[in-house]
């Protein structure tokens, strides 16, 4: 996904060992891509509280704007099988991009299009699964950028 003219994100999922949680045993990290090809760590997620596999949302973050100007996308994981990820954006349903993680087909990594979600633009306020009939299988409410 684009974070700019010149660079795109990578969100990838990384081990986690931190005796304060000793459920969260993954997380995923947000990548900005330099042109060179190399990666550059911008931000970690994990579950902080409870097990990084429970059913549902986890570590759900809010589009930013970095001081670079980049994008950073709204972005996080869901444990589950749901058709479609919505979050309301200023009243209105945006959809996001879904992907199935490949070291656990149970994980769903999400993020919104960097170019329309953005920490300029409206406020997310919730993000809703939804099953392929449409029936709400969770949501969760943002509470930071």
């Amino acid at each position: 996904m684009s974070a700019g003219t010149s660079r795109e994100w990578v969100i990838k999922g990384e081990a986690v060992h931190n005796k304060n949680s000793p459920n969260a045993t993954f997380g995923f990290a947000l990548y900005a891509k330099k042109s060179d090809g190399s990666l550059e760590p911008a931000l970690d997620i994990y579950e902080v509280q409870g097990d990084s596999l429970a059913q549902g949302f986890h570590a759900v973050e809010g589009a930013a704007t970095l001081e670079n100007g980049a994008q950073q996308p709204a972005f996080g994981y869901f444990v589950g099988a749901p058709a479609k990820i919505t979050g309301d954006l200023d009243g209105r349903q945006v959809e996001a991009t879904t992907a199935i993680w490949s070291a656990n087909s149970d994980v769903v990594v999400f993020w919104f299009d960097n170019t329309k979600v953005t920490g300029d633009g409206g406020i997310m306020t919730t993000v809703t699964a939804l099953d392929a009939s449409g029936k709400e299988l969770s949501r969760f409410a943002i509470t930071g950028p």
